[in-house]
């Protein structure tokens, strides 16, 4: 059953049903009048209905259901040593029975549960496409995938914690399955029809249709004590219905093609509020390929954050394109070679870069142990240097870009600091060479203590032990003298960037901070 946003529907009915009052003479006592509308109306009505209905009828076959079977434990790791780290938009509870799910023999100690979710075939040989935290802590990697036919099959996962991707292999026999073709997501556009297929709710081949709201977002969902959430650096938004357990689930555009992997919601309840995400279906594609040609996708990793370009940061140095080292971590291949936070990174390998996202798939898409050159512009001047690739951890471990610390009105910054001395780079492990002023306090409710705690390197009043700030704007901090005259050319409403020195998990990053008096 097709379901419109509310926006079309209003649309629709405004436009082609109500463009007249008259009643028919010979309705029915008691019936509701048949909506007056011209023949060229309904017909474009009848077409339109007739195009939903082709594409449901084309694109369901390649729809799955998949459930997996999880034992947990009462600290929330799984049977097979995996936390549970979140669901962005969890897989479905199954429908219950009434009675309580008993406890495993096998398993003494641990819970069984069984969640659905979505999946989408892409490969006639039984491979499937869905999302990792569907089948995360599946049994034995196992799970149970049911075809539109209703036909049931046990399934291999092979998963890929960092995209939220992961592909199940079936063994469908001589008969090839139905495929799902897939669309560039680089061409797709807001306004455009967009159409979720999967099993919200464990209802199998449910269909919703809306468009696309947005695309380019960025999203953070998840996480727990064990696990780190997810980083989404790049969603397409829809307002087509998505609920707990369309995840892993196609969508469609109006040729039938998937432009995109269902993954989460936004809403204040549990069910749809008209804000869904998808992972576009050139990243699923990428990481499809990988996981089903080497059962894992191995990335380049340089240990550094990019962030977009905003307005305010463009004013600030002079530069309109390329993305923002947010935060770099110094004992990783981007800290080795140079980088430095606050640097603006405008080519990689050659390849311009326009955007935080851009810069990320291509770290990405290099394989370890490349050499890359990459240019930059640093405090107005542009440099260049040469990166060689790590591997990318199985985990996420790169820092989530922080938010822009939110404006407080004042015009005092509220931060306290002294000179760094021979003794504190000693007792912090620095080299002799570092330079910058130790941060002692941070003033309750000022805008240093919001810029430092929009970052996660403060609580109220209080600062990260031994973080040293180095930078303010392009201006390099080398004793508390310098930070005083840095500071004093801010007014009131306006705002800087502050590079910071800082340790976490006894690894040292450099990050910029967003300071908005």
């Amino acid at each position: 059953m097709a379901i419109f946003s509310t926006t079309l529907k209003n649309t629709l009915v405004a436009s082609l049903l109500l463009t007249g009052t008259g009643i028919p003479l010979h309705a029915a006592p008691g019936a509701i009048a048949t909506p007056h509308t011209t023949p060229e109306q309904k017909t474009l009505l009848v077409q339109m209905q007739d195009a939903f209905t082709n594409i449901a009828q084309t694109v369901e076959p390649t729809v799955v259901n998949i459930k997996a079977e999880r034992f947990r434990g009462p600290d929330g790791e799984s049977s097979e040593g995996r936390p549970d780290a979140g669901s962005p938009l969890g897989p479905a509870p199954a429908p219950r029975s009434g009675a309580p799910v008993p406890k495993s023999p096998a398993l003494p100690g641990l819970r069984r549960s069984e969640a659905t979710g979505s999946g989408v075939i892409v490969r006639p040989d039984g491979y499937i496409l869905t999302n990792d935290h569907v089948v995360e802590g599946a049994s034995g990697g196992i799970v149970t995938v049911t075809l539109s036919d209703g036909r049931e099959f046990k399934g291999k996962v092979y998963a890929d914690y960092k995209s939220d991707l992961a592909v199940v292999k079936i063994d469908p026999g001589a008969t090839p399955l139905p495929v799902a073709g897939f669309a560039d997501s680089e061409s797709v556009r807001s306004g455009q029809w967009a159409i979720a297929v999967g099993s919200p709710f464990d209802l199998q081949n449910t269909m919703t249709v809306g468009i696309i709201s947005a695309t380019g977002r960025h999203q953070t969902i998840g996480g727990g004590p064990t696990a780190p959430g997810r980083y989404y650096p790049d969603l397409i938004q829809t307002d087509a219905a998505i609920n707990p357990g369309n995840s892993g689930g196609p969508l469609f555009n109006i040729d039938g093609k998937v432009v995109g992997i269902n993954v989460a919601i936004e809403s204040p309840v549990d069910g749809s509020a008209g804000v869904g995400f998808a992972i576009p279906s050139d990243i699923a594609q990428q990481v499809m390929n990988a996981l089903i040609l080497s059962k894992k996708v191995t990335r380049g990793y340089l240990g550094l954050a990019p962030d977009d370009l905003t307005p305010a940061l463009q004013t600030q140095f002079g530069q309109k394109e390329g993305a923002f080292v947010r935060d770099v971590k110094l004992d990783s291949p981007a800290g080795k070679a140079g980088v430095q936070a606050s640097d603006i990174v405008t080519s990689f390998g050659g390849k311009v870069v326009h955007s935080e996202v851009g810069l990320r798939e291509l770290i990405s898409a290099t394989a370890p142990g490349t050499p890359v050159v990459m240019a930059y512009v640093r405090d107005g001047q542009p440099g260049h240097l040469t990166v060689v690739l790590g591997t990318a951890p199985a985990l996420p471990e790169e820092v989530i870009p922080a938010p822009v610390a939110p404006v407080t009105g004042a015009v005092k910054v509220g931060l306290a600091v002294r000179d760094l001395l021979p003794r504190d780079r000693q007792r912090i492990g620095l080299p002799a060479t570092t330079t910058g002023v130790l941060v002692t306090a941070l003033d309750p409710g000022s805008p240093a203590e919001a810029a430092f705690a929009m970052a996660g390197l403060a609580q109220p009043g209080a600062v990260l032990p031994d973080t040293i700030l180095q930078k303010v704007g392009s201006q390099k901090i080398a004793s508390k003298s310098d930070l005083v005259k840095a500071l004093s050319g801010l007014t009131p409403d306006s705002g800087t960037t502050l590079v910071v020195l800082y340790a976490l998990n006894n690894q040292r990053h450099q990050v910029a901070l967003n300071l908005r008096l």
